[in-house]
């Protein structure tokens, strides 16, 4: 049967449709493509910082903070000793100074003790990474193969910049979290379990050509700002401190050198000095309530 003008003009606009949004899937591939291989590279530094914070907090860190505790008491011995002197030594003195102590050094106890327990939780996080290593390192290449291209699927599939809203934003940040931790540990399961459930999501999805096409110009879109954006993210990393020190570290440690075991001796022999001054800061206090009672 002859095909009518209108006929052949809604197949011919099929036909304009259908190329545009090939074009369009083509450019979101490449761009998706590039995308979650950044991602899985930003993860990967993630990953390696994190642990290296881990070891130089369990090896340098601990001192650093015994050395802010010791440099508080310290502060603390004088501040008491120099009023003391000043108001005159008596017992209800050297409460009122305990008073000015609690007031006065409020903030940096509770600086003191947040730094403790971060290194403490540091130190037990770097732990529990030495066990992920050695599981990473008990996987076959082809296994840590698959995990890469799950990680690098679900990097792009739940991305919280592709949520529409703030609360889609927040499931993804979640549900990230959650991928990166899976990878961390090398734990393939439950990267095929989120893969699955994507595949569950997209299967449900319906879209008119048209609909799909305008979907396709904003995932091209979104893909541009999520590149840029981790390729930004990426470089922040590089220029941080601690990612040059981990550098810095590694370069030593391939000549031969232990340059945090070189950190923490003198660290060790500050802790000394510091440990004998304040001794003698709380053997002058105590000399000074002695005399009072006598």
């Amino acid at each position: 049967m002859p095909q009518t003008a209108e006929e052949r003009r809604m197949i011919g606009a099929e036909d304009i449709l259908g190329g545009e949004i090939a074009h369009w899937e083509e450019i979101v591939r490449d761009k998706a493509r590039a995308v979650s291989e950044m991602a899985l590279e930003v993860q990967d530094l993630k990953n390696s910082l994190s642990v290296f914070v881990g070891e130089y907090n369990s090896r340098v860190g601990v001192f650093y903070a015994k050395i802010d505790r010791l440099n508080l008491h310290t502060d603390i011995y004088r501040h008491r000793i120099r009023r003391l002197l000043e108001l005159g030594v008596s017992n209800e003195n050297a409460m009122l100074v305990e008073e000015e102590v609690e007031k006065e050094f409020r903030q940096r106890m509770e600086e003191v003790k947040r730094q403790e327990e971060e290194m403490n939780r540091s130190s037990d996080e770097f732990r529990a990474s030495l066990s992920r290593q050695e599981r990473w390192e008990m996987l076959s290449e082809d296994v840590r193969r698959r995990i890469k291209i799950l990680y690098r699927k679900l990097a792009l599939r739940f991305h919280p910049d592709k949520a529409g809203n703030d609360s889609e934003r927040q499931r993804l940040h979640e549900i990230m979290a959650a991928i990166n931790q899976a990878y961390a540990q090398g734990d393939i399961d439950i990267l095929i379990l989120y893969v699955e459930q994507a595949e569950k999501e997209d299967r449900l999805k319906l879209e008119t050509p048209v609909e799909k096409l305008e979907r396709l110009r904003q995932d091209a879109d979104k893909l541009t700002r999520m590149l840029a954006e981790l390729c930004d993210e990426r470089t922040k990393i590089r220029q941080t401190g601690t990612w040059k020190l981990k550098c810095e570290v590694e370069k030593k440690r391939e000549e031969g050198e232990d340059l945090l075991a070189e950190l923490t001796r003198r660290l060790r022999n500050e802790i000394k000095q510091k440990e004998a001054m304040l001794e003698d800061l709380v053997g002058r206090y105590k000399k000074l309530m002695g005399e009072q009672k006598s």
